[in-house]
């Protein structure tokens, strides 16, 4: 029995070897190879990570990515992780049916074996750090032993040009501290490039020429970005960062902590993002999520903005929020945790050329215009791309050098859905070319220029150290000219250094428009309040504001906190809020008389939630619906006045959003005139208790007589048209300084005061070897007998007065009932002045 036992037990230990000999033989060890294993920093294109020999179909691998910071070819403590994601063999992330190319996946259909794509551009900056990078495969659980590859991302040479320095705190010098190269004003943080410190704390960047301004970034340590030095950059050699190459990096004095994760229920934490801080002082500071998702953010005493970048968060699968995270504190915070919304809808299309080609590796970004998030993707090899976004309003935009792209609007209606927007690149056909200068003669550098033309293309440019720009834009169809306006970009959230005005020139094909002289005014005074929804603070919304007494404009995004901080000028300012954002009642404009050097501050600008709405009929005296009607409603709450309006559909009916109240509701007597029919009465509508129905109103036709007392009758009762203070043709019943007859020719309204939208006049610089032109822009009506409109111009106010050349008026736009016009004269080397005279011959 012993030996019987004995045998089978031996036996058994055979048939075990042998099986563990077999699986040796047949399993193949795990591999990966990444492809390509170098590149440059310039590289617009793909990497592709092959992950073979897995433990059995559907396996899921956790894919690292680090930096090797201490160059040893092998992932040590020192070492930065990147990125950190989950691919399981056989699975794509979808939406709504349609693939999200943002989030990487597995390409192929093989089982066992995983394609992992990364798409990538060099507009994202962490994508264009040259040095080792470590990618690294681990099951998601047990199953084998993780393995490694490289990838190594070479500097682009730029003639030589480049720029080096040294990272200090004191006198010691720091290793693996990131430095950003930004582009433009310490208040326009625009990062450009990005490097890293070897062990003495030296860096080196072959940059192109142009001037910079380097700000380093360490864990532990924050930055003063205005304190740090620009460097300009000269072609075909390497500049020195000043002071001795020392940037110095203060100690803080608090720790703020706290997790990256999804607004999901069950939260998911996203490791290897990079974090950053920048406080209202102007300190800046970094760090990145841990392996779990955690952060450590050391911060000064005071208000804080975090925030993360976008391109990380959507291979993610997570939407990058527009404004960040507001912190306040003055000690050491745990748990604050920062929560970004899951992509739970898809904007999915492809990019090509009117020739029909696709057009690869190109940046699509998405704007969420109703809750400040951005979205953004990267075409693939076919031209294809996605976006990750959650329901609402956005725009569609795409960055692809040497082309031109339209802006989309899109609504997403819900979650789940996937929406296809497919975006045409139009070539670049010509240039427009030129310099910026001050309002004291001086050149203005890293200044951001937009263009744009009427069909929501816009085209990008900073100028240079001199000054200089180059925008490639595009002429109209069929070699026709193609009206282009230049104005600052004025984008983000903090205050600009300049003013600007727009300027329009008409581009053709193939020609190019040189010596543009573009003249900015530095900026004296600041408007600073807070934007209150329903009188709390809220952010995510944009300020305007627009000069009454010139051509000019300005701006600011809300932070956090719903602070806004307006540069202007000295002027009359008119404020308001951008755009038509849904679901909200702005207060009317905020007129302010601005004096150069006085800010004006503790300003509030409301919102009202629109919680009602009214509706109703526009229709004649024969029932027929009155569509293109403007319908307005006003009302007075809290001491200040709210107005809202829409136009009546083709069946005359509207619908107003509306809050709890009581509003006074009136068609535009404008409008009805110009169908041929008289005011009528306003109505009130009471929405205190629920919705307004049933504002109707019946339009009758006008009765003969001169265009004038028909427009009389239409704006003013039978008791006001007897009093002639009030509606004769020199009464100026709603006291704006514009007399009725004027009101009548500009197509106003008497009873509204409307200064904003008299002529206006300004200032058209010169293109190329031509002279400046002072302009002068107004409203006329079209098609009625017995008025005139004509410009005169003289070099005093005492005159005389001759009118401008016929053949300098340019109508900007013409709905047939009223034209938009421009009449211009040059300027000399004396003074030269405006002004408009209007004639009725039978009032």
């Amino acid at each position: 029995m012993t030996s019987s036992s004995v045998f089978r037990a031996s036996r058994q230990r055979r048939w075990l070897a042998a099986v563990a000999a077999l699986l040796t033989a047949s399993q193949a060890p795990a591999t990966l190879t990444v492809s390509p294993s170098t590149i440059s920093n310039t590289y617009n294109g793909a990497i592709d990570l092959t992950i073979t020999g897995l433990n059995s179909p559907g396996q899921t691998v956790i894919i690292e990515k680090f930096f090797d910071s201490d160059d040893g070819n092998s992932i040590t403590a020192s070492d930065q992780l990147m990125q950190r994601i989950k691919v399981t063999d056989g699975q794509v992330t979808s939406i709504g049916g349609q693939r999200n190319l943002s989030v990487p996946g597995d390409e192929n259909g093989t089982a066992s074996t995983i394609l992992c794509r990364f798409l990538t551009t060099t507009r994202f900056t962490t994508d264009r750090l040259a040095g080792r990078f470590i990618f690294r495969v681990s099951p998601d659980g047990a199953g084998f032993t993780p393995f490694t590859a490289n990838l190594t991302i070479t500097q682009a040479d730029y003639g030589g040009s480049g720029i080096s320095g040294r990272v200090m705190v004191g006198a010691t010098p720091q290793a693996r501290a990131f430095v950003l190269f930004a582009s433009g004003a310490s208040n326009d943080f625009n990062v450009t490039a990005f490097a890293i410190t070897n062990a003495s704390g030296n860096y080196s960047l072959k940059i192109p020429p142009g001037t910079y301004r380097p700000v380093p970034t360490k864990g532990g340590y924050v930055c003063t970005i205005a304190s740090q030095p620009l460097v300009t950059v000269n072609a075909g050699a390497f500049s020195a960062s000043p002071d001795d190459s020392v940037l110095t990096l203060p100690v803080p004095g608090r720790m703020v902590q706290g997790a990256l994760r999804d607004d999901a229920a069950a939260h998911t934490l996203l490791p290897g993002v990079l974090i950053y801080g920048q406080s209202g002082s102007g300190l800046f500071g970094s760090t990145f999520t841990d392996a779990s998702g955690n952060y450590a953010f050391s911060a000064t005493p005071g208000a804080w903005q975090f925030g993360t970048l976008d391109w990380p968060l959507s291979q993610l699968g997570v939407i990058q929020p527009d404004e960040g995270f507001s912190e306040s504190s003055a000690g050491n915070v745990s748990g604050f945790n920062l929560d970004v919304p899951r992509a739970t809808a898809l904007i999915y299309g492809t990019i090509r050329t009117p020739a029909n080609v696709p057009v690869p590796f190109a940046t699509v970004r998405g704007k969420r215009d109703n809750g400040g998030l951005r979205a953004v993707g990267v075409s693939n090899a076919t031209g294809n791309y996605s976006l990750g976004v959650i329901p609402g309003d956005w725009s569609v935009e795409a960055e692809i050098a040497n082309y031109l792209v339209s802006e989309q609007n899109v609504t997403v209606s819900a979650a789940g859905t996937a929406l296809q927007v497919n975006i045409t690149a139009s070539p670049v056909t010509a240039h427009l070319l030129g310099q910026v200068k001050d309002n004291h003669n001086n050149p203005v550098p890293n200044l951001e220029l937009r263009a744009h033309d009427d069909l929501y293309t816009s085209a990008d440019a900073t100028t240079d150290a001199s000054g200089n720009f180059d925008i490639g834009v595009t002429g109209g169809p069929a070699g026709t000219p193609r009206t282009w306006s230049l104005q600052l970009n004025q984008g983000g959230d903090t205050p600009a250094l300049y003013i600007g005005t727009s300027v329009e020139f008409q581009v053709t094909d193939g020609t190019n428009i040189t010596n543009i002289a573009y003249t900015v005014l530095q900026v004296t005074a600041h408007l600073r309040g807070t934007l209150r929804l329903d009188g709390a603070p809220t952010s995510n919304y944009q300020i305007s504001a627009s000069a009454q007494n010139f051509q000019a404009g300005s701006g600011s995004n809300t932070d956090g906190s719903g602070n806004f901080d307006i540069p202007v000028v000295a002027g009359l300012w008119r404020i308001q809020l951008s755009g038509q954002p849904g679901g909200v009642i702005p207060q009317d404009d905020l007129v302010l008389s601005v004096a150069d050097g006085v800010d004006q501050t503790n300003l509030n600008f409301y919102l009202r939630t629109a919680t009602r709405n009214i509706s109703g009929m526009v229709k004649n005296s024969g029932g027929t619906g009155l569509g293109g009607i403007n319908v307005f409603a006003t009302i007075t709450d809290g001491g200040l006045g709210y107005t809202t309006s829409i136009l009546t559909n083709p069946d005359g009916s509207y619908t107003l959003p509306a809050f709890a109240g009581t509003w006074s509701v009136t068609p535009n007597s404008a409008d009805l005139f110009n169908q041929g029919y008289q005011q009528v009465s306003t109505q009130n509508a009471n929405t205190t208790g629920g919705n307004a129905t049933g504002v109707n109103f019946t339009a009758t036709a006008l009765g003969g007589g001169t265009p004038f007392s028909n427009w009389q009758n239409s704006f003013f009762s039978p008791a006001e048209l007897a009093d002639p203070n009030i509606s004769g043709p020199n009464a100026d019943p709603d006291r704006d300084g514009i007399v009725n007859l004027l009101e009548f020719a500009f197509n106003l309204r008497p009873k509204v005061s409307e200064s904003g939208s008299q002529p206006t006049v300004g200032y058209q610089p010169p293109v190329g070897p031509a002279t400046a032109f002072l302009t002068l822009t107004f409203t006329r009506l079209t098609g009625l007998p017995g008025i005139t409109y004509t410009a005169q111009e003289a070099t005093s106010t005492a005159g005389p007065w001759p009118p401008v050349a016929a053949t300098s008026y340019e109508v900007l736009f013409d709905n047939g009932t009223t034209q938009t016009v421009r009449a211009k004269t040059p300027i000399g080397p004396g003074k030269k002045f405006l002004r408009l005279q209007v004639v009725l011959i039978s009032p």
